[in-house]
């Protein structure tokens, strides 16, 4: 969670930055699919939960069961689909921000 957050609020601080230069950061193909993979991930991790209700409010985490399996892949691809998109706009757009320029 602290990765996604940590991405979002650095792709947004860049797109500020860069705005002041007049220049518009586009969504590229890495934040496309890594939001669009988010979105699945989620509605997955959700109706998993509904649908198999012994996991759901479980005081403890049931390591080892399918659905704990599931949610678990899904979370880390999509941390580190997020982590390629963040490096990805950082490294495009790192000359608005070096500050040795």
């Amino acid at each position: 969670v602290v990765l996604i957050l940590a991405r979002e609020f650095m792709v947004t601080g860049l797109r500020l930055v860069v705005a002041s230069e007049g220049v518009v950061v586009a969504a590229g193909i890495w934040g496309k699919l890594k939001t669009a993979f988010t979105m699945v991930a989620l509605i997955a991790i959700m109706v998993l939960q509904i649908v198999n209700p012994a996991e759901k409010g479980s005081p403890d985490l049931n390591w080892g069961t399918p659905v704990f399996i599931v949610n678990e892949i899904l979370i880390w691809i999509a941390v580190v689909l997020t982590v390629i998109s963040g490096a990805v706009y950082l490294k495009g757009y790192w000359k608005y921000i070096d500050s040795g320029k």
